[in-house]
């Protein structure tokens, strides 16, 4: 039997990644963005996979005083490499998610009737 916070980490990133490509579907309806398509939606899926991993790594590993304390310290290098794992994975689902909706949409097209 798999571990339900697992579960719960991974609809977390699929949930997570659905958000920001509806974010970017909108957007899109945006002249400024229509202008610089690929740039501005690939900047914002980065974005979103970062703020996706802190969001997920501050609600599913909270502090052991629980509460979460700031501060001005370096990470190691394992748990920098851990979270850029986990950002390019996130920025993989957004992908993934974002190329299978242009992909229906193409379809519709295609598939819509012509008056």
């Amino acid at each position: 039997m798999t571990d339900p916070a697992t579960n719960n980490i991974v609809l977390t990133h699929l949930g997570s990644a659905l958000a920001v490509v509806g974010l970017i579907e909108q957007l899109k309806k945006f002249k400024w963005v229509q202008q610089a398509q690929t740039l501005i939606c690939r900047t914002i899926s980065v974005l979103g996979a970062f703020a996706v991993h802190i969001g997920i790594t501050m609600t599913w590993t909270p502090a052991a005083n629980g509460g979460w304390d700031f501060g001005g310290h370096v990470p190691a290098i394992s748990v920098m490499v851990l979270a850029a794992y986990h950002i390019v994975l996130q920025f993989l689902y957004q992908e993934g998610f974002y190329t299978g909706l242009q992909g229906i949409q193409a379809l519709q097209t295609i598939a819509k009737p012509k008056s």
